[in-house]
């Protein structure tokens, strides 16, 4: 996708992949939830899309880049993932978070 492209993302798993991916490695899983719903996932559906194309339009696709949040952003940013956390582990995040350990 557009957003895998910028952000630099190689390739997308589901959390039962990831797993066996890590296992095959030789790690157990410890913990691996998903994360990101239900605000963020509604953020990442209906509003980061647009943001995204206006900001490609002005600089180089292929361009790794981020952005720098400004303190208003940040205030909502962080307040949504408190809210989030009371969904941890609920399919439909918008991420994976894994703890793995070699053994």
């Amino acid at each position: 996708s557009l957003d895998d492209q910028w952000s630099g993302h190689k390739r997308r798993y589901k959390k039962e992949e990831l797993e066996k991916l890590f296992e095959k490695n030789h790690f157990q899983t410890l913990s691996c939830y998903y994360w990101g719903f239900p605000l963020l996932r509604i953020y990442y559906q209906f509003f980061y899309p647009r943001w995204l194309k206006k900001k490609l339009q002005k600089e180089d696709i292929n361009k790794v880049s981020g952005f720098q949040p400004q303190k208003k952003f940040e205030f909502i940013f962080n307040f949504a993932l408190c809210l989030d956390q009371l969904f941890l582990g609920k399919s439909g995040g918008i991420g994976i978070i894994g703890i793995f350990y070699r053994v």
